[in-house]
């Protein structure tokens, strides 16, 4: 539809609907007789309200009681006259929009042009003649009307941007008019904008997306359309660059009201050369996708949407698509990873870690879907299906004469949410008639920072019944001794490969200063302590010296099914 089209028919439609309701006229005259012409004038088709001079047609007017649809004014009135309202007017935003109509016994050139330097949009001399008044009356309010419902078709009320719907179109049509240049589509989110309102309010919110839409018209200097699409997402339609990681400097500067913007974080989906014979609502989603990706990726701002970027997300998009068929058919497979003391590589356990069998993508590495399932709080089933998995295959064992060593299933962040959590455990590892301190529970540390007070009282819970609790990803990124001494704690695991990638040998810190260090801190804390990622004989050698006594690793065995684990365990 072009915007002739749209226009026509939103007003159209408008003013059938709307046209015989009575808008209401504030008559501002110190003259009775003047004012009451006017109102016999116009009264069969308006509600007439009247003020005497400029002071009680403000207090009328910033009331907001009435919303008056134009002002006809005297400007000679004692108090405040007609020129000193027009120009307290032109200073108030919710007032400057209200057309007004000069009442006057002057005529002439000179006067009509002060008047609407003032602000006034046209002016009747008295004596009335009454099919002048009234058609003034009507072509003022109809040409006012039109204005603003023509602005709040096309334009944001908030930031003056196209709105969404009046960006599709104009989009559209500059996308496909003949001989049209190539075009970027830029979709901008601010970054956790919801939790910038709930901290400092919806005001400061509301002048936080004003200052971005702002920017970012100014930074377009007229060569593209802007949009606020909704909440802190925003997209721009402007012809193609090929440098944007120059260009989106749009990040907020400066501060609101004391609050300072360094903290805001703007994020940008860049979809070049857009497809032409799309509509471009699809090119939007496809590009909110892509931001999608990068939302949780500290630093990056930027992502470019193309061909390579479409394929991964149509592929993650029919992964999501398919995981509940997938549990529901048993897709998901629980894999073993033994646990081995140093000294004597005798297998003291094993890790329970799940591996996805796909019917069109094979096997899949959970690098591949696990973070899909964190995002969209499907890993709160899977991980339940996994801890059900290795409880009834633990029960077999156990059934069979099976020596019976410890497992241990992952806890993620998600799964606290999860009503009762601690109950839930013990019941099912109950109803599968296995002791407590076999089933080793893991939680990583940075889960504690989501919700420290609720988890340490889940896991307190959980160890007072037997259970052993396992921190994960030990040291990487939220360990302190504070920590330590507020959860209950048997054992620590850390990756010997995160030390070596972050730990390096400046200001006398090396990375087996670091084991030794976390070594001695366990021995304080009366914790086991297993190391993982370990590879080579150099490592368990090292680790052994050092005094570590358990270990995990492709150095020992890789995640293997249940029929390879249990072999290894009759080998031994």
């Amino acid at each position: 539809m072009a915007r002739g089209q749209l226009t026509a028919s939103v007003l159209d439609n408008y003013f059938e609907k709307t046209w015989e309701l009575k808008r209401t006229i504030l008559v501002v005259d110190d003259d009775d007789i003047s004012a009451t012409i006017l109102e016999r004038i116009l009264q069969d088709h308006y509600r007439i309200l009247r003020a005497s001079n400029g002071q009680e047609a403000l207090d009328i007017l910033r009331s907001g009681e009435e919303k008056i649809a134009l002002m006809l004014l005297d400007l000679q009135m004692p108090v405040i006259d007609g020129f000193t309202l027009l120009g307290i007017m032109g200073q108030a935003e919710k007032l400057r929009h209200i057309p007004v109509i000069v009442i006057t016994s002057n005529d002439g050139n000179e006067y009509e042009v002060r008047c609407i330097e003032q602000g006034a949009v046209d002016y009747i001399t008295k004596p009335y003649v009454v099919n002048i008044v009234r058609s003034r009356v009507n072509r003022i309010i109809r040409l006012y009307e039109t204005s603003a419902l023509l602005n709040a078709v096309e334009r944001d009320w908030l930031t003056g941007l196209y709105t969404k719907e009046y960006f599709f179109i104009e989009s559209d049509r500059m996308l496909r008019r003949p001989g049209a240049p190539q075009y970027d589509l830029i979709v901008a989110d601010v970054h956790n904008f919801s939790l910038f309102n709930q901290r400092y309010g919806m005001e400061k919110g509301d002048k936080l997306l004003r200052i971005i839409a702002d920017r970012m018209m100014t930074s377009l200097g007229g060569h593209g359309i802007c949009s606020r699409l909704h909440s802190g997402f925003f997209a721009i339609l402007v012809e193609h660059e090929y440098d944007w990681e120059k260009k989106l400097t749009w990040q907020p500067k400066g501060s609101i009201d004391g609050i300072s913007l360094q903290q805001v974080v703007v994020k940008y989906g860049v979809y070049m050369d857009v497809d032409k014979n799309v509509p471009v609502f699809t090119s939007i989603y496809r590009t909110m996708r892509a931001i999608n990706s990068i939302k949780k990726i500290y630093g990056q701002v930027i992502v470019y949407y193309d061909e390579k970027m479409r394929d991964m997300l149509n592929r993650e998009q029919r992964v999501v698509a398919s995981m509940e068929q997938a549990l529901r058919e048993h897709q998901f497979e629980v894999y073993f990873q033994p646990k081995c003391a140093l000294h004597t590589s005798e297998i003291v356990g094993a890790e329970a870690l799940v591996r996805w069998n796909h019917p069109e993508y094979g096997f899949m590495s959970p690098a591949d879907f696990i973070p899909l399932f964190e995002s969209n709080g499907f890993i709160t089933k899977l991980d339940f299906y996994v801890w059900q998995e290795t409880l009834r295959i633990m029960k077999e064992w156990k059934e069979e004469g099976r020596k019976l060593l410890p497992v241990s299933v992952n806890i993620s962040a998600r799964d606290f949410f999860i009503p009762n959590l601690a109950q839930a455990i013990i019941n099912l590892t109950d109803r599968y008639g296995i002791d407590h301190h076999l089933l080793h529970l893991e939680i990583t540390e940075s889960a504690y920072k989501e919700e420290p007070e609720h988890i340490i009282a889940t896991m307190s819970q959980l160890a007072d019944q037997g259970f052993i609790i396992e921190m994960d990803d030990f040291g990487s990124g939220y360990s302190s001794l504070n920590m330590l001494s507020e959860l209950t704690l048997h054992v620590l695991k850390l990756d010997i490969r995160f030390i070596q990638k972050n730990c390096h040998a400046e200001n006398g810190r090396n990375n087996m200063g670091i084991l030794q260090f976390i070594a001695s801190l366990s021995q304080w804390l009366n914790l086991v302590t297993i190391v993982e990622g370990v590879e080579t004989a150099e490592q368990v050698e090292e680790l052994k010296r050092i005094g570590y006594k358990y270990a995990q690793g492709y150095y020992y065995a890789r995640p293997m099914p249940r029929a390879a684990y249990e072999k290894r365990l009759e080998e031994v």
